[in-house]
């Protein structure tokens, strides 16, 4: 399986699933979280994750540390989706 590539493809279709929604919206799978919590968790770990790779970390990355790691107040379904991008731009 090609996990690079199923990871960005579930991360388009998340992207087009929030362009809409309401960041207040319960997420059932997630109990006691909302939407806007769940985005901020993806963009986070999409950053965090292209990160280690394009610096080459042989350390663990603290996730508090990640650069650009806190979403805007305002539009944070654009700030985790333009997360894909930076692991878009790592290539295979």
């Amino acid at each position: 399986m090609d996990f690079r590539a199923a990871l960005l493809d579930q991360t388009r279709d998340f992207g087009e699933l929030i362009r809409s929604a309401d960041p207040s919206t319960p997420v059932p799978t997630c109990p006691d979280w909302t939407l806007r919590q769940l985005l901020r968790h993806v963009g986070r770990g999409n950053r965090w994750a292209a990160q280690i790779i394009a610096d080459r970390r042989t350390e663990p990355l603290d996730p508090r540390d990640v650069r650009d790691g806190k979403p805007p107040a305002l539009r944070p379904p654009v700030w985790t989706i333009r997360s894909l991008r930076e692991l878009e731009a790592l290539g295979p």
